[in-house]
């Protein structure tokens, strides 16, 4: 994974942002560079749906904020981010925000649906019995 700094509003506080490979492949492809991502997460709106967190810059903030010469690279630009600051992928959407908002919660992963209280995998175990059954 490919790793940059984004310096927030106040000089003492950085967050490590992570890049899959695929958030870099899909923002070449794209044309999203790191500096309108960095907008999106530092200065955008926030939707938590799914276990992921949706950064987005709405049309008019964009338009009062910016110059006209950046306005393409940042209007409907909609950066998926997951929990560990790892970005999924960037891509634009005009109705980003109703096709975000629309997404059903059933969806949502649970990161500790297969966890024993001793802190082992239950699908391992699962999969451990169904093996020993099978076995025997």
């Amino acid at each position: 994974m490919n790793s940059m700094m984004f310096q927030n509003c106040q000089p003492t506080t950085t967050t490590e942002i992570q890049f899959s490979a695929h958030s870099v492949k899909r923002c070449q492809q794209r044309a999203v560079s790191n500096w309108a991502i960095e907008q999106a997460i530092l200065k955008g709106e926030k939707i938590y749906k799914q276990g992921n967190t949706f950064h987005f810059l709405k049309r008019k903030f964009v338009i009062s904020n910016y110059p006209p010469q950046q306005h393409n690279q940042l209007i409907d630009l909609v950066v998926l981010m997951a929990d560990d600051n790892t970005i999924i992928t960037a891509y634009k959407n005009p109705d980003a925000i109703g096709n975000i908002k629309r997404k059903p919660k059933r969806l949502a992963i649970r990161k500790n649906a297969f966890l024993n209280f001793d802190g082992t995998s239950s699908r391992k175990t699962l999969i451990d019995k169904v093996n020993q059954r099978i076995a025997a």
